[in-house]
C-alpha cells in the first residue's frame, strides 16, 4: 500500500510505502500525513529554533519514562527538599529550571532523581556527586556505616580544620 507524503509532494517525490509513516489515530488514513523522513527534518528545525522548549520536553519524558513521575511530582520534591540535595544539603537546580532555560551555565548542579535500583522506588533529589557516591557504595547501608566508621577511626576532619589526618 502506497500513501502520498505532503512534503514530498511539493518536492516532486511520488508515494511511499505506507511503511514509511508513522501510525496516528489523528488522521483517517490512520497514518501521519508527512513521511518519517520529513517528519524527522521538521522535529530537528523544531528543536533547534526551540531549544528551551525542547530540553524541557526531553526533561518531562524522561522523568516519566526512567523513574515514572510527572514534572510536577519532580517539582514538589524540589520543594519540599527546599532546593537542596536530600543529604549534603547543598543547593542543587530544579531540571526542570535549567531546561526552561536551556543552559547550564553557573555552578549550581542539577537536582538528581535518587532511586531504588532493584524496585524502581523513588527516594529523593540529590546532588550529582552524592548520588554517584549511593551508587559506588552500592546503595548498601552496611557499606555506608562502614565507610562512616572507617571516617571517624582515621579522625578525617573537614577541610581547613586542624589535625586533618
Amino acid at each position: 500500500m502506497l500513501k502520498q507524503c505532503t512534503a514530498c509532494a511539493v518536492d516532486g517525490i511520488g508515494p511511499k510505502p505506507i511503511s514509511e509513516f508513522r501510525p496516528s489515530n489523528r488522521y483517517r488514513s490512520g497514518y501521519e500525513t508527512w513521511c518519517r523522513q520529513h517528519k524527522a527534518q521538521l522535529a530537528a528545525k523544531w528543536r533547534q529554533e526551540n531549544p528551551a522548549k525542547s530540553k524541557l520536553s526531553e526533561v518531562r519524558g524522561s522523568l516519566k519514562a526512567r523513574y515514572g513521575i510527572s514534572a510536577d511530582e519532580y517539582q514538589r520534591m524540589y520543594h519540599a527538599q527546599n532546593g537542596c540535595c536530600a543529604i549534603c544539603k547543598r543547593a542543587v537546580i530544579s531540571q526542570i529550571a535549567a531546561a526552561a532555560t536551556a543552559s547550564r551555565k553557573g555552578k549550581i548542579d542539577s537536582a538528581h532523581v535518587d532511586h531504588c535500583h532493584k524496585t524502581g522506588r523513588v527516594r529523593g533529589l540529590l546532588c550529582s556527586e552524592c548520588n554517584t557516591g549511593i551508587g559506588y557504595l552500592k546503595e548498601n547501608a552496611e557499606v555506608l556505616q562502614n565507610a562512616i566508621a572507617y571516617l571517624h577511626s582515621q579522625k578525617i576532619k573537614a577541610p581547613g580544620a586542624e589535625g586533618n589526618a
